[in-house]
């Protein structure tokens, strides 16, 4: 179910740091639909903002220093989870395409989500307030398509003059 997600999260792995940012700026947190790969790519962020490469390693040393992680299982499930995505990453160097597949699954989780939330609010709520809800639905699910939309856009490449 999450194969792009944990191909991307074991990408970001193998990432030298400006890589590595640049891949978890295309990806937030609640884009990730897996508990362990957001708590990987929450520590990997902090990493990265301290100019510390993300290997597995170095995520899981931070995320027992500062308590991501604990208790037996927990910690155990962690170091499975960073094994797991790091060695079975198809491309390290396809990290976008993941990146993006992991988007296009937040949208369609997010359309899910909006239309329970508008079916909800049509069966018990004033017609105001399914308005409302409508609306703010729609414009969570519009600003990630948006997001999606500008990720997949290719850079455009400049003429270099003599």
């Amino acid at each position: 179910m999450c194969e792009a997600e944990d191909a991307f999260v074991g990408a970001v792995l193998h990432m030298a740091v400006p890589t590595a940012k640049g891949a978890l700026d295309l990806v937030h947190d609640d884009d990730l639909a897996d508990l362990l790969n957001q708590r990987i790519v929450t520590v990997a962020r902090v990493l990265v903002a301290e100019g510390v490469a993300p290997d597995p390693v170095a995520v899981f040393a931070r995320a027992r220093a500062h308590g991501v992680v604990t208790g037996v299982d927990a910690t155990k499930a962690l170091g499975m989870k960073l094994g797991d995505v790091y060695g079975s990453v198809p491309t390290p160097a396809s990290w976008r395409y993941y990146g993006l597949a992991v988007i296009d699954e937040a949208l369609r989780r997010r359309c899910i989500a909006m239309g329970t939330r508008v079916m909800q609010a049509a069966e018990g709520c004033p017609l105001d307030v399914l308005i409302d809800v409508l609306d703010a639905e729609c414009r969570v699910v519009r600003r990630l398509h948006d997001r999606r939309l500008a990720a997949a856009t290719p850079p455009r490449l400049k003429a270099v003059g003599a």
